[in-house]
């Protein structure tokens, strides 16, 4: 038995990289021939599809995208289709306080005994003991643009973060290594709570007049051409689209090693990890890679190439269709 009707749930007030993932479903599951609604909030999802006419529950799968659409649906009402959970966060994220995070572990392992398909966008997100027989791997899938040919840095390489500005995208440690490497320059991209503050940082740090902020913009691909080096410092992440969008440019990336990112980013081949907070460490990495534009060529196909075979949308989303076929004929 395999499904034509998706209908999508997801709750949020901003648009992240939960929402890009579902933003694909809508986008790519029509082209296979799939019917896709969608039940929430961003409300410009919502704007992408129509109701779905059929509204019986044969062959129709309700997916539930990240953990308020879970604790929503498997909360309150009673269970009608075939429903998938997709984990997008790090079950062991350490945001928020131990008691939160406690009570948010022991939901989530009750809940997820009522879905029938358990999907993490990486290994690390979630533990298969949270739902033993059920979780399967599905990495985040990016499109792939046209290939962008390398173009050596310049006297200073031109560094990219792009993501919300606050504590945990750990903008601040860029800011203050550029004062420990004078021929680099930072550019910005989104908004948060965080950017009054490091803007005063950056000025009072002297410099500021490397420091470009761009807010938040729906399509960062100029950035991402433009950029010599992507730099993701996060203290806590999944799978990142970021990285993997990037990295679809041919641009390469230091990356902290959090989450599901050492399960793309191999060190010093088609990517760099970077397992520290000092930003004379960050800045001596910098240096090395600027020093070398040979190798940050050959780092950047590496990247692309790892997208291209493993990482795209299509696979994405051909992946996700073949597991929730084969599930729904194992349950009959």
């Amino acid at each position: 038995m395999n499904f034509c009707k998706l209908l999508l749930y997801n709750y949020s007030s901003v648009f992240g990289g939960q929402e890009r993932y579902a933003e694909q479903l809508i986008e790519n599951l029509p082209k296979k021939g799939f019917a896709v609604s969608f039940v929430g909030s961003p409300s410009i999802l919502g704007e992408k599809t129509q109701p779905i006419a059929d509204q019986s529950n044969k062959n129709r799968v309700e997916l539930l995208n990240g953990n308020r659409a879970l604790y929503k649906k498997a909360l309150r009402f009673p269970k009608a289709a075939f429903w998938v959970y997709v984990q997008h966060s790090s079950v062991n994220d350490g945001q928020g306080s131990s008691w939160k995070r406690i009570v948010r572990k022991c939901l989530l392992w009750l809940l997820l005994n009522r879905v029938d398909l358990v999907v993490r966008v990486c290994d690390n997100a979630l533990p298969e003991y949270y739902a033993s027989g059920k979780v399967k791997t599905i990495y985040n899938g990016v499109k792939l643009p046209e290939f962008t040919p390398f173009v050596p840095p310049q006297k200073n390489i031109k560094l990219l973060m792009v993501g919300g500005i606050n504590s945990n995208k750990n903008q601040r440690l860029a800011i203050e290594t550029l004062v420990h490497y004078k021929h680099a320059t930072l550019t910005i991209v989104g908004s948060g709570e965080q950017q009054e503050y490091l803007e005063q940082l950056a000025a009072y740090l002297g410099v500021a007049e490397r420091v470009k902020w761009v807010g938040f913009v729906n399509n960062p691909e100029l950035y991402y051409k433009d950029a010599d080096l992507l730099l993701l410092l996060s203290k806590f992440e999944a799978f990142p689209y970021v990285v993997l969008e990037a990295m679809s440019y041919s641009t390469p990336v230091i990356a902290s090693p959090v989450g599901g990112v050492p399960e793309i980013i191999q060190h010093n081949k088609n990517g760099w990890l970077f397992n520290s907070n000092s930003s004379v460490v960050l800045a001596t990495m910098i240096n090395d890679i600027h020093r070398d534009n040979e190798h940050l060529e050959l780092v950047g196909k590496e990247a692309r190439e790892t997208i291209e075979a493993k990482f795209t949308v299509d696979n994405m989303v051909s992946n996700l269709v073949d597991e929730i076929n084969n599930r729904m004929e194992l349950s009959g």
